[in-house]
């Protein structure tokens, strides 16, 4: 069974017709029926049954296609394995940690530190989103990541503590909760909430927590930048919840002039920055240090 053949079935599958799915892979339709009709033959059973224009697929395509797309991932995971192996220097070693929230944590300078008690070692670092750096993480294009914990990574991942944090809350300074020193949850309820950037770890994780205690809410327009977002919650467009630290250092760097207080969350919610790595990718003696010089801090 040719593997690419499964990849052009799940597109087809995907868009629903020969001559856009051709289009979209930069084939003629001729050719991609060919690879359809050999794949059928390969597995034993028609994939499509046509509707006037449209492809649906067949009860057995149906039953076939989660494994089709196990298929092409590990395809693409082996891939991105062999990639990064053939271009990697064994002194070098790609660390991946938080854009926005890493200065508040000290994470460069952690990683500073590691590379001045380690001269000979290289440091490739990579500044992303937390999920896009456990993405990365999982088909290793990193070794080590810096980020919050998705609940997702927490049994695929080996992982620990590097900073405590917790939720806390930016309020305007004329808000009825800016005089509290903590606020309970269901104090929350039916307020507005400036959000983060959507599908953001932290933008999932607050909807869920909101969710989670049946707290009703409403949202602004679309997530702003974050020193919108603090412009924001200074006029009173609403509220918005964000890590402690990183709320106290955003609030320094992006709003001076804002009148915005940070309120802690009762209880206490841990939003504690970690350092993930995979158990099952081998690890130089580089990553293997660096871990042991973190965990040792």
């Amino acid at each position: 069974m040719e593997i690419n053949y499964v990849q052009e079935y799940l597109t087809l599958l995907s868009v629903g017709n020969y001559l856009d799915a051709a289009e979209e892979m930069y084939t003629s339709p001729a050719s991609l029926a060919r690879h359809i009709k050999k794949l059928e033959e390969d597995l034993g059973f028609e994939l499509f049954v046509p509707q006037g224009r449209s492809l649906v697929p067949s009860e057995l395509a149906k039953a076939f296609t989660p494994f089709a797309e196990e298929i092409v991932h590990a395809q693409e995971r082996c891939y991105n394995f062999l990639d990064t192996y053939q271009s990697k220097k064994p002194d070098m070693l790609r660390v991946g940690t938080l854009a926005v929230e890493g200065a508040a944590y000290h994470l460069p300078d952690l990683i500073s530190a590691f590379l001045l008690a380690n001269p000979q070692v290289s440091v490739e670092m990579y500044e992303g989103e937390t999920k896009e750096l456990c993405s990365m993480l999982f088909v290793n294009k990193l070794d080590l990541v810096f980020s919050f914990l998705p609940e997702e990574y927490r049994e695929t991942t080996v992982h620990f503590s590097v900073v405590k944090d917790h939720m806390a809350l930016f309020v305007p300074m004329d808000y009825p909760l800016s005089s509290l020193r903590s606020v309970r949850l269901g104090k929350l309820n039916g307020m507005t909430f400036v959000p983060r950037p959507r599908h953001s770890f932290l933008s999932d994780f607050c909807n869920n927590l909101l969710k989670e205690n049946d707290i009703s809410y409403k949202m602004t327009f679309d997530p702003p930048s974050t020193a919108n977002l603090l412009s924001m919650v200074a006029s009173g467009s609403g509220i918005s919840l964000m890590p402690k630290i990183a709320a106290e250092y955003l609030l320094g760097a992006f709003g001076k002039n804002t009148d915005i207080r940070v309120v802690d969350i009762e209880p206490e919610i841990d939003t504690s920055v970690h350092l993930l790595y995979m158990a099952n990718h081998n690890q130089t003696q580089q990553c293997k240090n660096f871990i042991h010089f973190i965990k040792n801090m």
